[in-house]
């Protein structure tokens, strides 16, 4: 690989022009690029809290023997039937993912598959008492988890911000308007 050489630094008034060394290295670049300057620094510190935060629930769903997205299916579907397809949408995961997931769940008793009462040939997912059980632990468990985290700040302003970011988000679902923050908070 062929470099060109650097251009010289513009010379000051009383100072002389230097030329740059010649080189067959390209010139160092630093080893981690600082944020753009207009990036607000706590959105990058949000990033990687909801990160950490995702790797802890991780760890509490292996303990609740359930997975990050079987935790998202369960949510979905506590709202109502689904189907298949659905659930993989709101999941975030490829259709055989969710087909996998789904065998799995209805194999554990956690969701039931039922005939679709407007179109007799599909069928829509249900969420089933067990199923039902599995995502109260696995809420539980978590918000058992979290108050370890609020005891170095200030608990309310922490839960009254995440409360408005749960809103903010949830607000964007399919639902969007039938959801208010009491219903958010309890589940129901």
């Amino acid at each position: 690989m062929i470099h060109q050489r650097r251009a010289a630094p513009a010379s000051s008034p009383g100072r002389p022009l230097r030329k740059a060394p010649v080189t067959d290295q390209p010139p160092e670049q630093p080893l981690e690029q600082s944020p753009e300057p207009s990036v607000d620094r706590r959105l990058i510190l949000m990033a990687r809290s909801i990160v950490v935060l995702y790797r802890a629930f991780e760890t509490i769903a292996r303990e609740h023997d359930i997975t990050i997205p079987q935790y998202r299916f369960l949510l979905s579907l506590k709202r109502g039937p689904k189907r298949a397809g659905e659930l993989a949408v709101s999941a975030s995961i490829r259709k055989p993912t969710a087909s996998a997931l789904i065998a799995d769940m209805e194999k554990r008793g956690l969701i039931v598959r039922q005939a679709d009462e407007t179109d007799g040939r599909s069928v829509r997912l249900r969420l089933t008492d067990k199923g039902l059980e599995k995502h109260k632990g696995f809420e539980l468990a978590l918000a058992r988890y979290l108050p370890s985290l609020l005891e170095k700040g200030d608990a309310g302003q922490m839960l009254d911000a995440f409360s408005e970011l749960a809103y903010i988000i949830d607000s964007g679902s399919s639902q969007r308007d039938s959801l208010d923050l009491d219903e958010l908070v309890s589940g129901e």
